[in-house]
């Protein structure tokens, strides 16, 4: 997914933004794996978030169902995941109004 919209002449991202991961089609383990391919392994963060967080998202996802394609990751999932593809998972907020997660790489 990551790896055919990021031209491979680029370096490593120090930060990459996701904004609305459930509208992604592509499942949350797949998306950690791209994205730790292009992460720099000393200063590299994926950054997660929805600023409305879970309450709008479940009205999205009712209103927007061919859109909004997924939910939020829980924590225990996010950690597995992140763990999986040497992310460490440095902040989780999963409040009714945000949510937000910074994965750090574990080289960091």
């Amino acid at each position: 997914m990551v790896d055919f919209l990021i031209n491979e002449k680029w370096t490593l991202f120090d930060v990459v933004f996701l904004y609305f991961l459930p509208a992604l089609p592509f499942k949350l383990d797949k998306i950690v794996g791209s994205l730790a391919k292009k992460c720099s392994p000393v200063s590299g963060r994926v950054i997660i978030s929805h600023s409305q967080g879970r309450k709008v998202l479940e009205q999205q996802l009712q209103q927007y169902p061919d859109i909004v394609v997924s939910d939020l990751p829980g924590q225990t999932n996010l950690q597995r995941v992140a763990a999986a593809h040497s992310f460490d998972v440095a902040e989780f907020v999963d409040k009714p109004a945000l949510y937000l997660v910074v994965l750090i790489c574990s080289g960091a």
